[in-house]
């Protein structure tokens, strides 16, 4: 028997901790879906799929956002300097190709995998601050876990900020 399966049971306390009161039960029954398998299962996450960055935020997956933003910008990095140097309207299909594939297809399908990745990389780092006492790691955990609406709010302001900078389309006259 694995180390994961023998700890699972009483591990729920700490995962309740890590995820907060919304959307408990649904997280909870994922990470003990990947807990008894031994590795995180590709599922869908529709959040994930419809917000993408406000998702993560929301979620306090920093280094999921931050990687969803670095490979969107990279992307448009790419794209642009393959236009630049003169290669026809079909990298602007690759572009398309690839943000879709990327964050409509790839960050949904792992979104609650990074999420169980983070929860026990979470109590993995509570049980080593605070060795023995698994109330007090509950405790911690659930100061740096639940969710941040306010990350998750910025976010969607500043991306709303950018869009209405944009100038208006021209219409053909």
């Amino acid at each position: 028997m694995s180390r994961d399966l023998e700890i699972a049971p009483t591990r729920n306390p700490l995962y309740e901790a890590v995820i907060g009161p919304r959307n408990a039960a649904f997280y909870l029954a994922y990470f003990k879906r990947a807990d008894e398998r031994g590795y995180a299962p590709i599922s869908w996450n529709w959040p994930a799929f419809f917000l993408g960055p406000i998702w993560l935020l929301y979620r306090r997956l920093y280094q999921g956002a931050l990687m969803f933003l670095g490979v969107s910008f990279l992307v448009v990095a790419v794209t642009l300097a393959l236009a630049a140097a003169g290669f026809g309207p079909w990298v602007w299909n690759l572009h398309v190709l690839l943000i879709v594939a990327f964050q409509l297809v790839y960050i949904p399908l792992h979104a609650n995998a990074i999420y169980y990745r983070r929860a026990q990389r979470e109590i993995e780092l509570a049980r080593q601050l605070i060795p023995g006492r698994p109330n007090e790691q509950a405790t911690w955990l659930s100061v740096r876990g639940g969710v941040s609406l306010v990350h998750a709010a910025l976010l969607a302001c500043a991306l709303l900020l950018v869009l209405s900078l944009q100038p208006p389309a021209q219409t053909p006259s």
